[in-house]
């Protein structure tokens, strides 16, 4: 089947989904959502890697297609796969898909009533790809290493530079203290040259 057929078939089964949700039937959407996002997922293996563009959204629709049918496992998988090969994805691609992996974690901390939000500033010393943390050297906290854990896939070129330098971090703090990334922004003043 080409990308065209997929594509018109994950469009169809959304649209019914929509419709079935707006009734009240929430599983019934939550499965039309699953069927339109693995049309859109048959869709990705019909391009042409060199179709940038295409991939990014089509990508961004599989995730945001099984996010809205609350299977949150397939939507973090579907992410972080197209986030592992980012070098096939446009940028607004990599930064949308992101902000779901962002919203998932958000998501599921929010329903644990015990985590509370926390907001860090400090210098970035560290960052373990394969062990999934950063550390950042607080200065409310007499510059302690503090260590977050669950980054994901945003500890890529994004984050990369960012090393040495004043940021500020959003967590959630479990009760036994662990931090979990939510967020990371530069926090050095814009230089005009």
């Amino acid at each position: 089947m080409s990308w065209i057929k997929h594509h018109s078939k994950s469009e169809e089964y959304a649209s019914h989904a929509e419709i079935a949700a707006r009734h009240g039937d929430e599983i019934g959407a939550a499965k039309l959502y699953h069927r339109a996002a693995r049309e859109e997922l048959a869709d990705l293996n019909c391009l042409d890697i060199n179709k940038k563009r295409t991939i990014g959204i089509t990508a961004i629709s599989a995730a945001s297609l099984f996010f809205k049918g609350q299977d949150f496992k397939q939507t973090e998988r579907i992410a972080c796969q197209w986030l592992a090969d980012s070098h096939l994805l446009p940028s607004f691609a990599t930064g949308q898909l992101q902000t779901v992996l962002r919203t998932i974690r958000d998501k599921r901390a929010s329903q644990d009533s015990d985590f509370k939000e926390e907001r860090l500033t400090g210098i970035l010393r560290g960052l373990h790809l394969d062990d999934d943390w950063l550390e950042v050297n607080v200065f409310e906290e007499n510059n302690e290493l503090i260590r977050i854990y669950q980054t994901g896939d945003v500890i890529d070129d994004m984050i990369g530079p960012m090393v040495n330098h004043r940021v500020t971090v959003d967590v959630w703090v479990k009760p036994d203290g662990k931090r979990l990334f939510r967020d990371i922004q530069s926090d050095e003043p814009c230089r005009l040259s």
